[in-house]
C-alpha cells in the first residue's frame, strides 16, 4: 500500500488540500494534540528541524492518490480485469 504525506506553510492550505483530497490533518504548533503525529510524518520525510518550522501543518493519507468519487485500482487489481 501506498502511503503519502504532504506538507504546508498555513493551516489554510493544509485544510484545503485536506477537504479536496481527502487525509488526517496534523500540526507540529506547541500544544498541538497532534504534533506526535506530525513528528511521525516529519521523521518518515526525512524533514529537518528548519523545514518542520517552516511547514508545520502535514496532510497524509493511505493508498495513493485520493481522487473523489472514482475508484483507484491496485497493479493486482488491474491485471485481474484485463485477464478477463
Amino acid at each position: 500500500m501506498l502511503y503519502a504525506h504532504e506538507f504546508f506553510r498555513t493551516k489554510e492550505e493544509a485544510s484545503a488540500f485536506q477537504r479536496e483530497r481527502g487525509g488526517a490533518l496534523y500540526s507540529n504548533l506547541p500544544g498541538s494534540r497532534t504534533r506526535k503525529a506530525y513528528a511521525v510524518e516529519a521523521c518518515m520525510a526525512e524533514l529537518t528541524e528548519k523545514q518542520c518550522k517552516d511547514k508545520p501543518f502535514c496532510v497524509a493519507w493511505n493508498g495513493g492518490p485520493i481522487v473523489k468519487d472514482e475508484v483507484i485500482l491496485t497493479s493486482e487489481e488491474k491485471d485481474t480485469r484485463t485477464r478477463r
